[in-house]
């Protein structure tokens, strides 16, 4: 047997004897006390007694109405009942009190009969506990109460008659109005075992019935005024207050009997429900935090704590989560969380109050939802949108730009001939030869920008061959450092070990000190550094050369069109060398981009597949 066992039967044992307690008193007069007991006659003490029986009884029966209107329970509609008629079929007892040196029985029988009245309403009440609940507008409309105050009225009269009748000084019609109170509270007490109803407020309510039981037991015994019939108000009186001290702890709490619980059933549910609050709360998908109004943040969630690294005891209040982590304090909406890790989510946040608690404490739920893989998503199908739009752009300005110079280039081609022509029968002392020779070099220039723009098309001629860039770099050296302002300083970072690449010598030529170039022109006459740094990618299978300078860098509206033709930021440029150096790199099957970002310097990246 455990502890817990033999606790719970001494508390059973305690309930028992403190049930039974009036049966001491009332065996104690009964037996020990010489017979014929003493008498105490007092009219007025009576009437007082009686006065504060019936006003207490009257607003219990108020209170337990109250409390059947908010739950509906049918147990709570009877037991008003029980105490309205105790209250009308006792008030008589009170107040005929002056006639029992008259007619006693007028006096005497309405005692038994509020007893029994009440008996049958509770032992009834008792079948309709735990009944589902009913509409107490229903029982107002149907007059319920009225109809009940008329039979308990018409139960005042039957008594009269029966006060003034020949049978009323016989000893059966009291005892069987006594006897018959007696058994509706046994069998009160039976119903509570059968049904093993054990809640908080039907325990007083048994207890209550065994003082009912004992109660009519001593006036059974009693005889009018001596002890043992003031004993049996003294003992009647004790389990009426107890039972209206349950009905007031009803109306302070649920209002109903079955659902008020005890100490152990509350903790037990108080688990179960902290139980559950935790399994919906911990096992969400969402982040969640519990705050209150003064900003103290009570409870986070396992998925609120992962993602943003910081338990409840790092950052206690919405102050400390706001300077930390940037959450907002009392905001809606999106938010960007900077997590322990240094890493950054984006959140949805959305505050719900809950409701104020018994205590006065307000409570916010605020729950997040994780958009931070969505917005990626998000920008990366922008970002392909938009290289898909520039690449439909540049291929359709390259076709055009192909074409025109394609056609550009044939009609040059006549021109230089024609000019050629025309120089060489005119010879060098006619006075024309000078504009011939300005035609002719203005057509080569020509030509060459036709050339420019067949290459960013990539229709230009080229012939492949295995290059080594290290060497070709080298045999560049001279010329790119000629090409380059005097306050810029030209560095080669190149491995000699890069294996060979697949490319048309001269073009690749072209592309690097096209290169140099725009990088020395960006630097200007302010003192900067100009690196050129190759190394072989082993997962591309490819050779990269970076052409970086110390420069202002490039600008997001530069960055965006700077391989388009014509596009151009210098006064006197025709903005094809980058657009030219595009057509290179595509043709060979190579890429350029730009690695830098705005304010950082220019770094542009060459990829070469290898030979």
């Amino acid at each position: 047997m455990t502890v817990e066992t033999l606790t719970r039967a001494y508390a059973a044992a305690l309930r028992l004897l403190f049930a039974l307690t009036p049966a001491l008193a009332i065996l104690y007069l009964h037996f020990l006390v010489p017979t014929p007991q003493p008498r105490f006659v007092s009219h007025h003490f009576h009437e007082i007694a009686i006065s504060a029986a019936i006003g207490l009884s009257g607003f219990v029966s108020y209170i337990t109405w109250r409390c059947y209107q908010a739950s509906g329970e049918p147990f709570l509609r009877w037991l008003t009942v029980g105490f309205l008629g105790f209250t009308l079929v006792y008030l008589p007892h009170g107040l005929l009190t002056r006639m029992a040196d008259h007619n006693i029985w007028l006096f005497l029988l309405y005692g038994p009969a509020s007893r029994l009245v009440m008996g049958a309403c509770l032992f009834y009440a008792l079948t309709r506990y735990g009944a589902p609940s009913e509409n107490p507008d229903a029982a107002r409309r149907g007059r319920f109460l009225t109809r009940a105050v008329a039979i308990f009225l018409g139960i005042d009269i039957l008594v009269a008659i029966l006060a003034y009748s020949p049978i009323a000084s016989s000893p059966w019609v009291r005892l069987t109005m006594e006897i018959g109170a007696l058994l509706f509270s046994l069998s009160g007490i039976a119903v509570l075992l059968w049904r093993r109803i054990d809640s908080p407020l039907m325990a007083i309510y048994a207890i209550s019935l065994a003082s009912f039981v004992q109660a009519s037991l001593s006036f059974v015994l009693a005889l009018p005024w001596n002890h043992q019939w003031w004993l049996a108000h003294a003992i009647f009186a004790g389990g009426f207050m107890l039972l209206s001290y349950g009905v007031i702890q009803a109306f302070h709490t649920t209002r109903s009997f079955s659902a008020v619980y005890g100490i152990e059933q509350m903790m037990q549910q108080l688990r179960t429900s902290e139980e559950r609050f935790r399994c919906v709360v911990e096992s969400s998908p969402f982040p969640a935090m519990l705050c209150t109004d003064a900003g103290e943040v009570v409870f986070l969630n396992p998925v609120w704590a992962a993602t943003t690294g910081y338990a409840l005891e790092d950052l206690p209040s919405l102050h400390d989560w706001e300077q930390r982590t940037g959450i907002p304090s009392g905001t809606e909406g999106d938010c960007v969380v900077r997590c322990r890790d240094g890493s950054e989510r984006y959140w949805e946040l959305k505050s719900i109050a809950l409701p104020r608690l018994s205590d006065g404490l307000q409570l916010t739920l605020r729950k997040a939802n994780d958009v931070t893989e969505s917005r990626r998503a998000e920008a990366r199908r922008l970002t392909m949108e938009r290289q898909f739009h520039e690449a439909q752009k540049t291929e359709s300005l390259g076709v055009l730009a192909g074409g025109i110079a394609h056609e550009f280039n044939n009609l040059l081609s006549g021109i230089l001939g024609a000019t050629e022509l025309a120089l060489m029968k005119s010879g060098t002392a006619s006075p024309i030869s000078r504009y011939l020779t300005l035609v002719k070099d203005s057509s080569r220039r020509a030509a060459a920008l036709c050339r420019q723009m067949l290459a960013y098309a990539g229709r230009s001629q080229f012939t492949p061959q295995a290059l080594d860039l290290a060497r070709l770099l080298e045999e560049m050296t001279d010329l790119l450092r000629l090409s380059v302002s005097r306050t810029a300083t030209l560095e080669l970072l190149i491995p000699p070990d890069l294996p060979p690449i697949r490319a048309d010598k001269g073009q690749l030529q072209q592309v690097i000190l096209n290169l140099v170039i725009n990088a020395s022109e960006a630097i200007g006459d302010t003192p900067g550094h100009i690196t050129l740094a190759g190394q072989f990618d082993e997962a591309a299978q490819q050779v990269c050369l970076t052409v970086s300078d110390n420069g202002p860098g490039v600008s997001a509206e530069t960055a965006a069109r700077m391989f388009e033709p014509f596009y151009t930021t210098k006064f006197d440029g025709r903005g094809l060398g980058l657009a030219a150096a595009h057509g290179i790199m595509a043709a060979h099957g190579g890429e350029i981009q730009l690695l830098s970002k705005p304010g950082e310097g220019a770094i542009l990246g060459l990829r070469f597949p290898l030979a």
